[in-house]
């Protein structure tokens, strides 16, 4: 359906070519030639392809920021040995596709980052930074915003310290370098505004115990025994078809997704996990497949005492799998029954789509779990599942939500109108083929809020949480809407459902940490914040609102501490030493013009985050204009942050207001 797709592109040549062929023009172009082979090998291995080697210019293309750096660091590797030094450049964005070639955003600025590279050096965006977070150990040397030929806006761009030329000043520099950039990471994390959960590795489980809710279960990951082929995304979906379907009943407290991953490979004793999660019930099981037939098996487990209620074995063939799910779900409604003295109720037979289309669509969720990388996987695969059934409704509003969540990731302004009304024509369908369905409402008042129709956008969050009460993100959006709406008490009520039943998410938590602070509780957002940091040591964000929680209470020794902890371990002398010297408000104050000199007087790349950090330091001509310059991009931020407070009588800001249907 669309000849568009998100890709990690590297673009690479050979530094001082001319010169070399100049120099020695056999002995180049013999040593060019030996590394296209070299080049496309390690292409292959890391799950991509060459598309183009020309003179001494290579372009590739993989399916994720992780495995473009992984190719680039080993083919760099490899040419040190030789005489040839490459210069790389990686960025992640749309590009469009024409037979074996690819154009667009994605390859014009991987190109213009290639030449900020040093000779045998690689220099990536901000956007592949923020992928290999986590999950590749790299000393970056942060260059601030770069202004680039030809691309209209600067695009912020880190090089992989300890390669190439200067590489020894790169780690000695990186340090005063990182000082600067931290006005960069503080704009954007202090702000706490990521819309929409991401996916990504899961958190890890934090020590504590929870009281066992009878009326309570946990659908924990089932194993993948395939042989041969890697069928783990039919083990994850059925997973999560198991979860949402169990959700469904509002008598039934049922574990999101995220918190039941955190135990993914642990190797914990099912009591242990109940007690963490406060769940009365386990499930657990596998998936085996063979050929074109299936084995399922579920047990249904006791957390308190680890005593099996229920197991049982299902061999099907691979096109009854939506019948398998649906029978544990009501199976498993039998057995809990008794356990609670209630009547769950049946929870509806929905219309069993093309099995065909249920493998697509439960893969499409695979890669949907690994956004923003896996968004162009996702998009392909719903489209696959709707080709074999387009009556099937949860496959359109799946297609929906991946094309809105392309914009919220990775906001392209030529692209808004294309992605917004495919996204429009997605939920129309969906809704039409199934207006009980909580997907589809979850992404129309999520389309309503970009159309900045916020009254609608509350109502279809509203109407996804009647449908799907048990669903920890429909509770989790329609709080931020609220917040928006000004309504923060009510908020606060909502996302502590969220909470509750995604009792180990890192955002969940962050973002109850945030409504709080708004609220002026500043000790539950400490508190908050301490949780979700424990969860994940290395949220920025989190550690921003830690160290607010202490600055809402004229703390700043404290708000400097808690904000030196998230800093190198060689850095936090220098960190505590500045911001006492300074005090919290003036340092981000020079931090800030510095950025803005660097940037040419423009915003971050979050620029609701950039209004965050002027109308902090008390730069309301520099707020204004961020706040526009999201507004352009229908990005709209925490209006009730108190931080703004101060500029609310403003003019310029009243307007801003009306602009995106948010005046009082």
């Amino acid at each position: 359906m669309s000849n568009h797709r998100l890709s990690a592109i590297v673009s690479a040549d050979v530094a001082g070519y001319s010169g070399r062929m100049a120099g020695d023009e056999e002995a180049t172009i013999q040593a060019v030639t030996a590394a296209r082979p070299l080049a496309e090998a390690l292409a292959q291995e890391h799950r991509g392809r060459l598309v183009d080697f020309t003179g001494d210019n290579f372009l590739g293309e993989f399916p994720s920021g992780v495995d473009a750096v992984r190719f680039s660091l080993a083919f760099q590797r490899r040419e040190r040995a030789s005489a040839l030094p490459f210069r790389v450049g990686i960025h992640i964005g749309d590009v469009r596709v024409d037979g074996e070639r690819i154009f667009g955003n994605g390859v014009n600025v991987s190109a213009r980052l290639q030449a900020l590279a040093t000779s045998g050096g690689i220099c990536l965006s901000a956007v592949v930074r923020d992928q290999i977070q986590g999950k590749l150990d790299l000393e970056l040397e942060d260059l601030g915003p770069q202004p680039l030929k030809n691309i209209p806006e600067p695009i912020h761009a880190l090089r992989v310290a300890g390669m190439g030329e200067g590489g020894a000043r790169t780690r000695r520099s990186s340090g005063r370098r990182w000082v600067l950039s931290a006005a960069a990471l503080l704009v954007v994390a202090a702000a706490g505004l990521l819309a929409w959960p991401s996916g990504g590795p899961a958190p890890t489980p934090a020590p504590g115990r929870r009281p066992l809710l009878p009326s309570s279960i946990a659908v924990l990951p089932f194993l993948d025994l395939s042989e041969g082929a890697d069928r783990k995304y039919l083990a994850d979906g059925l997973t999560e078809e198991l979860i949402s379907s169990l959700a469904r009943n509002p008598s039934l407290r049922v574990v999101a997704r995220s918190s039941v991953f955190a135990f993914e490979g642990r190797g914990l004793d099912v009591r242990q996990i109940g007690e963490q999660l406060g769940v009365g019930s386990l499930l657990e099981g596998s998936v085996r497949t063979s050929g074109d037939r299936l084995r399922v098996t579920a047990q249904l487990v006791r957390a308190r005492d680890g005593f099996h209620l229920w197991t049982q074995s299902y061999d099907r063939d691979m096109g009854d799998l939506f019948a398998v799910q649906t029978e544990i779900a009501n199976r498993i409604r039998e057995e809990i029954e008794p356990e609670l003295g209630l009547v769950l109720g049946a929870p509806g037979t929905p219309r069993a789509p093309d099995p065909r289309a249920y493998r697509a669509q439960l893969e499409a969720r695979y890669h949907w779990n690994r956004r923003p990388e896996g968004l162009t996987a996702a998009v392909a695969l719903f489209e696959e599942a709707l080709g074999y059934d387009p009556g099937y409704a949860a496959a359109w509003a799946g297609l929906a939500g991946a094309y809105l969540a392309q914009w919220t990731y990775l906001p392209d302004p030529d692209r808004v109108d294309e992605l917004l009304g495919q996204a429009r024509h997605a939920i129309g369908e969906a809704l039409f083929l199934d207006d009980q369905l909580g997907l589809a409402h979850t992404a129309l008042g999520t389309l309503r809020g970009f159309e900045l129709r916020w009254a609608e956008s509350e109502a279809a969050f509203r109407r996804a949480v009647e449908l799907d009460p048990g669903h920890a993100e429909t509770h989790y959006n329609l709080s931020v809407s609220l917040v928006l709406a000004g309504r923060v008490e009510e908020a606060r009520e909502v996302i502590a459902r969220a909470v509750d039943l995604d009792p180990l998410s890192p955002i969940m938590l962050r973002h109850a940490g945030l409504f709080a602070l708004f609220a002026g509780d500043s000790e539950a957002a400490r508190e908050l914040a301490r949780r979700s940091l424990a969860l994940k040591p290395g949220e920025f964000r989190a550690r921003v609102l830690l160290a607010r929680s202490h600055l809402a209470e004229g703390d700043e020794r404290g708000a400097i501490e808690a904000y030196a902890q998230g800093t190198p371990f060689w850095l936090r002398p220098l960190t505590r030493i500045g911001g006492r010297l300074l005090g919290p408000r003036r340092s981000a104050s020079l931090l800030l013009g510095w950025s803005a000199i660097q940037t040419g007087q423009r915003c971050t790349p979050i620029p609701e985050g950039g209004a965050w950090a002027a109308a902090f330091v008390g730069d309301a001509r520099l707020m204004v204009h961020c706040l526009n310059e999201a507004a352009d991009l229908r990005r709209v931020g925490f209006m009730q942050d108190p931080v703004f407070d101060p500029h609310r009588d403003l003019p310029e800001f009243r307007a801003y207001l009306e602009r995106v249907g948010l005046a009082p």
